[in-house]
């Protein structure tokens, strides 16, 4: 939430830090950036929706939680030396690209009025957050024998009619892997907070109050 971030005082020391909406340690998100988000996340919106004021201003904070959020992980994947290649890139856009007819990605894409570069983007920064969450929370999340014994216990014929037939996948392996997402999604709200006392948000508060104010 915008409350619990630390917000900065709007006295700049420089010009350059006045460009700044959003910084987390070097890391700055500037007014045209917000705005551009801004611009993109209105495609998801019907046009007369957003000629409510606060239906735009509801839209302004949530970009502005998101590009808090990816300006932190941004951070932490730098201190955990994590990057997005290209090749996972281009993997997971096989994955998406499978539930769709062939050659009508792109097009869904121009209906949406999304530029291709701009999703990439996004999907840039999914895979970075993916890959800092397994890294710091999902990979430390202990499932005991217990837990997979219950878990077992309450799920018995969802795990046997859900295994492909004539495939030997281990009913354990399912289980711990459901068991660790249940765990992080439960733990993962913790583990963001934790985030923002390690890295600490600057907000440019004059120009917040500037753009929200004019919604």
């Amino acid at each position: 939430m915008i409350s619990g971030l630390l917000l900065a005082c709007g006295n700049p020391d420089t010009q350059a830090r006045d460009e700044y909406l959003i910084r987390v340690r070097d890391n700055a998100v500037t007014v045209i950036e917000f705005q551009r988000a801004v611009e993109l996340a209105k495609a998801a919106y019907p046009h007369s929706a957003l000629q409510d004021s606060d239906v735009l201003k509801a839209l302004q904070k949530r970009v502005l939680r998101e590009l808090v959020e990816r300006t932190i992980f941004e951070e932490r994947a730098k201190d955990l030396n994590i990057t997005v290649s290209p090749e996972d890139v281009d993997k997971a856009l096989q994955e998406v690209k499978k539930d769709f007819p062939e050659g009508t990605f792109e097009e869904t894409l121009l209906e949406q009025a999304v530029s291709y570069p701009s999703w990439e983007e996004g999907l840039k920064t999914r895979l970075m957050i993916e890959k800092v969450v397994n890294r710091d929370l999902v990979s430390n999340i202990v499932i005991t024998t217990d837990e997979i014994e219950t878990y077992y216990r309450n799920h018995r014929q969802e795990l046997e009619t859900s295994r492909p037939e004539g495939v030997a996948a281990s009913v354990d392996e399912t289980i711990i892997r459901n068991l660790r997402r249940q765990k992080a999604e439960e733990a993962y709200e913790g583990y963001v907070h934790k985030l923002h006392e390690t890295y600490p948000v600057e907000i440019n508060t004059e120009k917040w109050q500037r753009i929200f104010g004019s919604g």
